[in-house]
């Protein structure tokens, strides 16, 4: 497919603004907190969401150090990190130096940006009589309305890459806007969403994204629009037909039904979300296109399968590029269990039906609870490129990210962390004006002190 040139900034940022306009518009109207009902970004993570007890302000910090497989290689590990909260207000900071025979781990301390790295999150959390959220950091799970075009989006995927994003939202009776960039510096992704109540139990939502990574001549414009309605109500529980539509200029478009059964907030302690859908495609268009694997593989930047890294012959690169998809069907399972503030349990899969392994599978568990000071446990698994459920059982190859990270707390100061990523390391000897990404495994098992102020 033959993707013209995209056209000058001005031009490409028209999509935006009757979401503008729609934000404008829902700031000067009172504003309300409906409790539970907030599902953008990280808004509601319960690894970052913790409250201040009893309205005063609390911090903790920690030092860490033990031995770290890095690669292909054991290093030394050192890492230091702080959190704080008062009020709505967080953040948290936190860094890592390994070090080895050859010095220290270049990715770390080759650039001014390492030190933006730091920040793991500065967040403004909603509360009554202040419906509004913001959120500054590396972008972890960024979902537009039914995922049409946005699905998961992160800028972690390759962790020493990641760049320091922005995301907010805002509240009103009736309307609710949220807009984001993977970058402040507005060299990334960038997008928005509103969705409005026109009348009765109908919602309305328009969405906009788009890729300002220079070169940008193959960079996605898209947009979608979603409609859904409660057709049924029983207590707390809803069930809500939905349909959308969604392009990216120059490339192709679908359209997408199903229904979402849940409760957005039962009895103010939890959100219970079950989906069932479809998707139907046209070439050069495939669902959540812009998800956890974008940063590393685009219409610019692709993975290097690793047989071909490390064997003879040309580089492969995995994945399918927007230009080359075909058409086909999708099916989505969909499941979501958030106890606010303390646990989530989150799983996605969509299998698609056509000549391209295309399906794409996440499960993400986090755990936080407040009856134990210092627990935390995080389970991330994303994987892309398969074919049927069963390519699920596979070993984790070129298109999968894992996280898994444990700390625990022994006696009031001592710490244990473990921490695994199977991600992704940049390759400094690529082609120009674009990057290459090959798999990268870490495991570090650490000791510390943390203190709690």
């Amino acid at each position: 497919m033959t993707v013209p040139a995209s056209p000058f900034v001005p031009v490409r940022l028209a999509p935006f603004l009757p979401l503008l306009l729609l934000a404008v518009s829902a700031s000067a109207q009172p504003l309300t907190f409906p409790a539970g009902t907030w599902r953008f970004g990280s808004a509601d993570d319960p690894l970052e969401t913790q409250r201040a007890s009893f309205g005063r302000s609390t911090g903790v910090v920690a030092a860490y150090a033990g031995p770290a497989f890095l690669g292909s290689a054991w290093r030394v590990m050192t890492a230091v990190e702080a959190e704080g909260r008062t009020g709505p207000l967080s953040v948290g900071l936190g860094g890592a130096l390994h070090s080895g025979v050859g010095g220290f781990y270049d990715p770390e301390v080759d650039e001014a940006y390492d030190l933006a790295r730091l920040l793991r999150y500065a967040r403004l959390d909603p509360r009554p009589g202040l419906p509004v959220y913001a959120r500054l950091g590396p972008t972890r799970r960024m979902t537009f309305g039914t995922g049409h075009l946005v699905r998961g989006y992160r800028t972690t995927t390759a962790w020493d890459e990641r760049t320091v994003g922005l995301e907010a939202a805002v509240a009103s009776p009736g309307v609710t806007f949220g807009a984001f960039t993977g970058d402040v510096r507005m060299s990334d992704v960038a997008g928005a969403y509103a969705e409005v109540e026109p009348f009765g139990p109908v919602r309305v939502g328009l969405g906009v994204v788009h890729d300002f990574s220079p070169p940008s001549d193959a960079a996605p414009t898209g947009f979608q629009v979603d409609a859904s309605a409660e057709a049924l109500r029983l207590f707390e529980f809803v069930l809500a037909p939905y349909a959308s539509y969604a392009e990216y200029l120059h490339y192709g478009r679908g359209v997408g039904f199903g229904a979402d059964v849940g409760a957005p907030a039962f009895a103010d302690l939890a959100r219970l979300h079950l989906r069932l859908g479809a998707f139907v495609n046209g070439d050069g268009f495939t669902p959540g296109y812009v998800g956890p694997f974008y940063a590393v593989s685009n219409g610019e930047d692709r993975i290097v399968t690793a047989d071909s890294f490390f064997g003879e012959g040309d580089l492969a690169l995995a994945g399918t590029p927007l230009g080359e998809v075909e058409g086909g069907l999708d099916v989505v399972t969909e499941f979501e269990l958030v106890f606010f503030r303390a646990f989530e349990l989150f799983y996605h899969f969509r299998r698609h039906y056509g000549d391209q392994d295309l399906s794409d599978f996440t499960l993400r568990a986090a755990f936080r609870p407040r009856f134990v000071d210092g627990l935390r446990v995080e389970l991330g698994l994303d994987r892309q490129g398969l074919g049927s459920f069963f390519s699920l059982f596979r070993d984790l190859r070129d298109q999968n990210t894992l996280v898994f990270d444990i700390d625990y707390p022994v006696g009031d100061l001592l710490h244990v962390s473990i921490r695994s990523r199977y991600g992704y390391r940049r390759l400094e000897d690529a082609e120009e004006g674009a990057r290459r990404f090959l798999v990268q495994r870490r495991f570090e098992p650490l000791v510390g002190v943390r203190y709690r102020f």
